[in-house]
């Protein structure tokens, strides 16, 4: 069994079958520069004259702020944290006053620390154990300084220099996520995780309470003290963010499309405009830009592999800064952050054409451990080009990424069917697939699916294409009959049925399915695993696929029919 098989497989096996990422990410033309920082960047604030642009950071074993000249991009001042006990304090918020003479950064120890803007000496601790911050904003006139945490809000008095509690816990686990104050300085809004609260300054009270769906995560007042921002962190829930009057409380809007977590918001000068922050660790930094009255989005870039934590709007609302975890601060250009994200790919991508209604998608070409599912699924943008084609294995051989807030699609420029033969019911009921399937490493993931009419498609488990054409072209089984009976006479039906795939979080599974009229038949070298004991050495079963495999030339494969 093992010498037949090792014939059919080989034309599949000998290729290096290498990852290749698809480009979403991409340097978008808005993006003016990249200011480096030595960590995540967490905070970031221009100053109210447009000439200064700061940025707090801190994660690992970095920690402090770095201050540019927006002119001419040139690093003004910068500060490191000192070291204690556990690493740094890593700086959360940062933020200018509005006269422009002070600048505050909050550090994760409840710290508020105090510079003067242009002087830039060592910085003068005004609060202390105050709580994990959450955000910092100053009254309107400069005296007043608020800073929340998870426990509470502090208010400290740059005129008597000394601060009080605000806002007090009223349940065990309450948390509070930012806020700042009115137009005449009277009055203070601060958020928790379920509402949003009006507080009187000078008395300490509560004047009102309002009811906020959206999860807490931070609170942005507009400049002009017109709205309200509450939400954050969450993407599955449909209370990703809400819109609110400053005035009354009253729900405007809300924002459900931002796919991955939110981190941040910012709210224009002119407050028309919103923008929206977050992304995935080990995924991207997502930044859109939506229009504040209508909830509609206007613009999205994506940058790097780490979230965007911190977003803000220059003086004259022409520049947007994103603080990134990827260890820069990001410059945009307002005006030309506009439409989706358009990334070209530059390698093939291999798969099947599904239509669900209207909408049409693009899966790969076999399901895989460790539950033996599609191991992604694709939208077309315009699914007219590929009408007709339901069950078809295609090539994209040109095509982009389309990417916003709330999703990416396929924009499909040339593509290629896989088929020869034209019967394309028979073609698709039978078929033989060779799966090669890690984790971690799944990337690494090898598949190969010869479908009944003999066409033959090779890709990696994220899709892109290696090989594809016909078997009698390349091999000596001429047709699927022939391979279909190789495998039933060398006994692949004798195989075990079970274990499909090992039960250890890690795993490696090679596989052989066999479909004959929609009926299937999967096979595994999956081992039977005693997992009462934990140094039970594996059962291992007969290998699925052989280590005598013969080389056989890549050449002789066609790429391209």
């Amino acid at each position: 069994m093992q010498t037949r098989r090792s014939c059919v497989l080989a034309l599949f096996l000998v290729f290096a079958l290498s990852y290749a990422h698809v480009s979403i990410a991409a340097d978008s033309p808005a993006l003016i520069t990249k200011l480096d920082c030595p960590d995540r960047v967490s905070s970031v604030a221009f100053s109210p004259d447009g000439k200064l642009l700061a940025a707090g950071f801190g994660w690992n074993e970095a920690a402090g702020i770095r201050v540019w000249s927006l002119g001419d991009r040139r690093l003004v001042y910068s500060w490191d944290a000192p070291k204690v006990v556990g690493g740094r304090q890593n700086v959360h918020s940062i933020v200018f006053s509005p006269d422009g003479k002070f600048f505050v950064a909050a550090n994760w120890g409840g710290s508020a620390l105090l510079w003067n803007v242009g002087a830039w000496r060592r910085p003068v601790v005004i609060i202390s154990n105050a709580g994990s911050p959450t955000g910092l904003a100053f009254s309107p006139d400069s005296t007043f300084l608020l800073f929340t945490s998870e426990v509470g809000a502090t208010i400290y008095n740059f005129r008597s220099a000394d601060s009080k509690n605000l806002a007090l816990p009223k349940a065990p686990g309450r948390s509070f996520f930012g806020g700042g104050y009115s137009t005449d300085g009277t009055t203070i809004l601060i958020c928790d995780d379920s509402e949003i609260e009006l507080w009187d300054a000078n008395s300490n009270k509560v004047l009102k309470t309002w009811t906020s769906q959206a999860y807490g995560f931070f609170c942005t007042l507009s400049p002009q003290r017109n709205y309200i921002v509450p939400g954050g962190f969450t993407s599955s829930d449909k209370d990703a963010l809400e819109v609110h009057s400053a005035v009354d409380g009253k729900q405007l809007g809300q924002i459900v499309d931002f796919r991955t977590r939110l981190y941040a918001s910012a709210i224009s000068h002119s407050e028309m405009l919103i923008a929206l922050a977050g992304g995935s660790y080990g995924g991207r930094g997502d930044l859109g830009l939506w229009d504040v009255r209508k909830s509609k989005e206007l613009g999205y870039v994506s940058f790097g592999e780490m979230p965007i934590q911190s977003v803000a709007f220059s003086s004259d609302d022409s520049l947007l800064a994103a603080g990134s975890d990827d260890g820069f601060v990001l410059l945009y250009s307002v005006d030309l952050l506009r439409g989706a994200q358009i990334a070209k790919q530059s390698t093939p991508l291999c798969g099947e054409v599904v239509f669900e209604g209207t909408h049409a998608f693009i899966t790969p070409i076999a399901k895989v451990p460790p539950g033996f599912e599609y191991a992604w699924k694709h939208e077309i943008a315009e699914p007219e080009k590929l009408k007709g084609l339901d069950g078809y294995p295609i090539a994209l051989l040109d095509w982009s990424i389309e990417s916003n807030s709330s999703s990416d699609r396929l924009q499909v420029h040339e593509f290629r069917k896989l088929l020869y033969g034209s019967d394309l019911g028979s073609a698709v009921k039978n078929f033989v697939i060779f799966g090669d399937i890690q984790n971690p490493g799944w990337n690494k993931g090898f598949l190969a699916k010869i479908y009944g009419d003999g066409s033959f498609v090779a890709a990696n488990n994220p899709g892109t294409c290696v090989a594809y054409g016909s078997l009698g072209e390349s091999t000596s089984i001429r047709d699927f009959a022939g391979l279909k009976a190789s495998l039933l006479k060398d006994g692949l039906l004798s195989l075990a049925k079970l274990p499909l795939t090992r039960r250890y979080p890690h795993f490696r599974t090679r596989f052989i399915e066999l479909s004959d009229v929609g009926n299937s038949e999967l096979r595994t070298d999956a081992e039977v695993v005693d997992m009462s004991h934990a140094w039970t050495i594996p059962r291992r079963r007969k290998p699925i696929f052989s280590a005598s495999m013969t080389s056989t030339n890549p050449s002789s494969m066609p790429y391209v029919r």
